[in-house]
């Protein structure tokens, strides 16, 4: 975002003219690093709000800090328009506080209320902005919306896009302006920018795509600069706004290996390694459930906001119905769960220890898998959204030195992704397909007596 030194919202460059021009009800922008893209969506968001009444606008990034800077750089623009004390009516109180409206009798232009404990901003005319988070998707739920921005797109997950944030849309035929840089050419900001490029979809969907260069405040030599410490594959991509396959991407050829759907109960007969990684409120425990015999995922199981003793209950139920050998993630929170497991359980149970070293080592064989089309995935949404997402994140050490981790983006989750390394890391380097168990043998239904 930009300050600007005087009050009122910046006027749009040409590049952002362009996006704010676009046609359609879904309208995508691609575009490189510092283009201003934020901006330009901001810009839409206020003007949506005072061009019409009663306007229900939601801006949404992949985290609270992002969207928190949204909002006090819009707070800002709008400062001269926020109307003073002595122009405002004491309204009802909610939750034990005042609500000051602006009286717009008089106004040439709306006036505004920022309501910080909301971060919402009130226009005079009904309209209202709200700044939220996509970390919780599903905490979304229930706003029907006339405007939804999604902003750093690559960033936020296709489940939250097509299962929460485009469902909202429906009652009030409600618009969306999704901005992003590109993640390569199998994630689904791709996909829409494809939609807003067909014909055919034309009045639905329409997409640009801009590079950097297209912002007139960006010196020509500090692109120059950039570029020396990246390959020509990654200044493509963050700079010059294009859809490369493989660029930063951990897992390549996820999708050559789909095949089938989850299964609600193992194959009879069947031995599975389960991997099992453990969250409770933020975060989710997933279970993947990898089929000896066929090297496939066949088990999917995904839950959060339980306590430990339902999340128990559901642990063992899935067990029970693709039973065999777990790996369990036995680090910090996770050890007492672990410890409970073991005891309970009536097969091997691994624990796995999240070192440094031991991850990186597991998702390189999770990644030769895919590589070498060894694994093979039901067509489970959220667990291959993950995979895709994710990527080689480049950081720097307290001591200022670089180094590249392999992470989910920025206020996505890894669950899904670890739960499959920890099912693989058990049949490969811990070779639990071969550990028999003589605590109880498989009846005919193929689950544990």
């Amino acid at each position: 975002m930009i300050h600007t030194s005087e009050p009122g919202v910046p006027k749009p460059h040409e590049g952002q003219e362009k996006v704010l021009a676009l046609p359609g009800r879904f309208k995508i922008a691609v575009c490189g690093r510092r283009f201003g893209k934020t901006v330009a969506a901001a810009i839409a968001a206020v003007n949506t709000c005072e061009k019409k009444e009663n306007q229900h606008v939601w801006w949404i990034s992949p985290i609270q800090e992002q969207s928190s800077r949204v909002e006090r750089d819009v707070t800002f623009w709008l400062r001269d328009r926020t109307a003073p004390p002595r122009a405002r009516s004491k309204g009802k109180k909610k939750d034990s506080e005042s609500v000051e409206i602006a009286n717009p009798a008089h106004a040439i232009e709306p006036e505004w209320t920022y309501r910080a404990s909301e971060h919402a901003l009130n226009c005079s005319n009904g309209s209202r902005i709200e700044f939220h988070s996509a970390h919780t998707p599903d905490r979304l739920r229930g706003a029907g919306l006339d405007l939804a921005i999604i902003d750093e797109a690559a960033d936020v997950s296709e489940y939250t896009w097509n299962t929460v944030i485009k469902p909202m849309l429906l009652e009030r035929q409600g618009r969306a302006f999704v901005v992003g840089t590109p993640r390569g050419k199998n994630h689904w900001l791709h996909k829409l920018y494809q939609l807003g490029q067909n014909p055919e979809h034309a009045g639905s969907y329409s997409s640009i795509r801009l590079p950097t260069t297209a912002n007139p405040l960006i010196p020509a030599n500090d692109l120059k600069n950039f570029r020396i410490d990246m390959t020509e594959e990654e200044y493509r991509q963050e700079f010059e706004a294009e859809f490369i396959d493989g660029v930063e991407t951990v897992f390549a050829g996820v999708d050559a290996c789909i095949k089938g759907t989850m299964l609600h109960q193992g194959r009879p007969g069947v031995k599975y390694i389960t991997g099992i990684d453990l969250g409770q409120k933020q975060n989710f425990t997933v279970l993947c459930s990898l089929a000896c015999d066929t090297q496939q995922v066949e088990g999917f199981a995904r839950f959060n906001q339980m306590d430990w003793r339902e999340q128990e209950k559901n642990i063992f139920d899935h067990l029970k119905r693709f039973p065999g050998p777990a790996v369990v993630d036995a680090t910090g929170v996770g050890q007492p769960i672990f410890e409970t497991i073991r005891r309970d359980y009536r097969d091997h149970v691994e624990a796995c220890y999240f070192t440094p070293q031991r991850r990186t080592e597991m998702l390189v064989g999770l990644q030769r898998a895919f590589a070498h089309r060894r694994l093979i995935l039901a067509n489970e949404t959220t667990l291959i959204a993950e995979l895709h997402g994710f990527a080689y994140c480049h950081e720097k050490d307290a001591g200022g030195l670089r180094r590249v981790r392999m992470s989910a983006p920025s206020g996505q989750h890894d669950d899904c992704v670890m739960s499959l390394a920890m099912a693989w890391y058990g049949k490969e380097s811990k070779a639990l397909w071969a550990v028999g168990s003589d605590r109880n043998p498989f009846i005919d239904k193929g689950v544990y007596g």
